[in-house]
């Protein structure tokens, strides 16, 4: 499955979720008043429950950057791509992989820094009632000493206004539900990062052109940590979840990465929770923290599909030679590469396959005495 475009759904029959290449989930446009999408949706009865989600980045006193409405009429969505779209493939996590790249240079008060997104699904229990997101935020300016990263989501399940938001300390996951028995619960929690806060929101707050709704008040809600973790009576709610305060230095970056989900009850949601975290973690031991393998071996090829450049993650064993370059299908070279020395860990060798037309390739390795290929696809 391939996709190019400002938005994608990841599908795995299970939960469908719409991510854009603007930081905005679901999703509501609420510059020109109409849907985008298909939601968050949830099988079996796969109703659309997401009415607009968005990443927010912020840091005090009152500098937020993010997609989740705001204090005035004009268009709130903050983050700019700086590609042409998403492409979603076949990944080496073992599920369908998305990529997009923005920054945050629509805010009022920029942050300055400029976010990765991926996102992961799966088709097989117990990790297909799940999307990751997972932001690589790197700092383009001064130093942060204290940044924060969260979700908002602005959940409408059945009847908006009969809705209700919870906390659970133990999972450390949020979620909205539907009172009326049958019904799922949808909610969101981070895998790799102490949760330092999760805010209800009255969604009559965020409402287009509310001066409730501003940066300031985005920020002292989620400065309240816990404050305001539990929604009270039945209501139409969104919340809000995250971390920090984290330290970017400059040219620094960090990761924070989140689950939207669901479950057929909260204690579906916890076990839904609870897998996603191990999914990740097992990725992250996977991805990041094996420095010196046995051998040489490829960890990733992402994005693939990708659009006109493709990073090859690859690891050694002791430092050698790498030489790599690139064929067509029929065997035919293409790219002659080159050759470098690699220092025993991991190494990210980038491509760039511009001028080359859409297809599938080969890229061939030779290290020391061993040979490695890895097949990408290209699409224009």
């Amino acid at each position: 499955m391939t996709a190019r475009a400002p938005y994608a759904d990841h599908n795995n029959g299970s939960v469908t979720l719409t991510v854009t290449n603007f930081g905005a989930l679901g999703y509501w446009d609420y510059r020109h008043g109409y849907d985008v999408g298909s939601s968050f949706r949830y099988s079996p009865r796969s109703f659309p429950a997401l009415y607009h989600g968005s990443l927010m980045v912020a840091a005090p006193p009152d500098r937020v950057s993010d997609c989740a409405y705001g204090d005035s009429m004009r268009s709130r969505f903050d983050f700019i791509t700086t590609g042409s779209g998403i492409l979603l493939g076949e990944g080496l996590s073992g599920g369908v992989e998305g990529h997009v790249d923005f920054t945050d240079d629509r805010a009022e008060q920029p942050l300055d820094v400029s976010i990765t997104q991926n996102s992961y699904s799966f088709a097989d229990a117990p990790d297909d009632d799940y999307v990751i997101l997972s932001y690589a935020i790197a700092n383009r300016g001064a130093r942060i000493d204290s940044l924060y990263v969260g979700l908002f989501l602005d959940w409408d399940i059945v009847q908006s206004d009969a809705n209700r938001c919870r906390w659970d300390e133990t999972n450390r996951v949020g979620w909205v539900e539907y009172l009326q028995p049958g019904w799922p619960v949808f909610g969101a929690g981070v895998l790799d990062m102490p949760t330092d806060f999760h805010v209800a929101v009255e969604s009559h707050l965020t409402a287009r052109g509310s001066r409730g709704w501003s940066d300031l008040t985005k920020m002292n809600k989620i400065l309240g940590g816990f404050a305001e973790a539990n929604g009270g009576e039945t209501a139409d709610w969104a919340h809000l979840v995250g971390s920090g305060p984290l330290s970017l230095g400059s040219q620094e970056s960090i990761t924070v990465t989140f689950a939207v989900l669901a479950g057929d009850d909260t204690d579906d949601l916890f076990a839904n929770i609870a897998a996603a975290r191990d999914r990740w973690r097992a990725f992250e031991d996977q991805v990041r923290f094996d420095p010196v393998p046995s051998g040489f071996r490829l960890i990733a090829a992402y994005p693939n599909p990708f659009n006109s450049s493709v990073n090859i993650l690859c690891r050694v064993d002791v430092q050698g030679s790498v030489h790599w370059s690139l064929y067509d299908p029929a065997g035919r070279l293409v790219l002659p590469g080159g050759g470098f020395d690699a220092g025993a860990g991991r190494f990210t060798l980038p491509i760039n396959a511009l001028g080359l037309p859409s297809g599938r390739y080969m890229v061939r390795f030779q290290y020391n005495d061993r040979g490695l290929t890895v097949p990408v696809t290209l699409i224009r």
